[in-house]
């Protein structure tokens, strides 16, 4: 008795799976060798690392490279004023307090989607 799926011994060399010329007639289910090995995680960040600096020989020379770096760190940081900051928070903070109070007040938009399926499913089963 003959048995089609998985495992099956009724593989026959007229096929054509087999042949790399075979080209649309491969077998389903079949993907190609993609000819070069998965790159390993450490080997990707490797390259993009860029070359290591030796370590420092003197304390001064340590010093001065830890002050290059926070300058540099601290030329990448946005320029906002310590108000302006305060500002931000303040607006953000009364956004979401805004939020909060329409939430609990109930309006359908402002719901959690959890909640919203909790009332659908409460409104048809009542």
């Amino acid at each position: 008795m003959k048995s089609s799926g998985r495992g099956s011994d009724n593989n026959s060399p007229d096929d054509g799976a087999d042949s790399p010329d075979a080209g649309a007639a491969v077998r389903r289910g079949y993907t190609p060798a993609k000819g070069r090995a998965t790159p390993k995680r450490s080997e990707k960040q490797r390259g993009s690392r860029g070359p290591i600096m030796p370590p420092p020989m003197t304390r001064a020379e340590a010093r001065a490279r830890r002050k290059a770096i926070k300058a540099e760190k601290k030329k990448t940081e946005s320029k906002m004023t310590k108000a302006e900051r305060k500002k931000l928070s303040a607006e953000t903070r009364m956004r979401a307090n805004e939020r909060r109070q329409r939430m609990m007040s109930g309006e359908e938009e402002f719901l959690l989607p959890a909640t919203v399926a909790k009332c659908d499913v409460l409104r048809v089963t009542t």
